[in-house]
């Protein structure tokens, strides 16, 4: 077992919604180390995430672009990773532009979330797809033009 200290930093790394919240500034450190799994006094918890605050990198907007549009009755996207879609004509959010893991990952959880079914998704370079059921297409257009707005 490692220090109170260290034991934060791994279980916050295990948790990248909470690294990111601790980068931005917005976390609540003491409701945050009542959460967090880890052996210690909330107190000390809480300072061990105050320190680590400290250290990190602090989040930057991003200025990448991306264009997102829905597309329906196509073809298009229907095969997602090797794998064809079971719905029968999908609407496919494609997305266009600077797109990594991070920001398509979090673009996925918003629909999940809103639970919005995502039927496939894929990228590869720099385009992306996402298939959702038909009439949740407007939904997951909006849902995803947001999040990509907001990172």
């Amino acid at each position: 077992m490692g220090s109170i200290a260290a034991e934060t930093r791994r279980a916050v790394d295990r948790t990248p919604y909470l690294r990111r919240a601790l980068r931005a500034g917005v976390l609540n450190y003491t409701a945050a180390a009542r959460e967090l799994d880890v052996a210690g006094e909330t107190d000390a918890v809480a300072s061990a995430l105050r320190r680590y605050a400290d250290e990190l990198p602090a989040l930057e907007p991003d200025t990448s672009r991306v264009s997102v549009r829905m597309e329906r009755n196509t073809d298009k996207g229907v095969t997602v990773l090797g794998q064809a879609s079971a719905a029968e004509s999908p609407t496919a959010i494609s997305l266009r532009g600077d797109i990594d893991p991070g920001r398509f990952g979090n673009a996925i959880w918003a629909l999940s979330v809103s639970d919005v079914p995502v039927l496939g998704a894929g990228t590869v370079g720099e385009a992306a797809v996402v298939l959702v059921p038909r009439g949740d297409g407007p939904t997951a257009l909006r849902l995803v033009e947001d999040v990509l707005d907001r990172d």
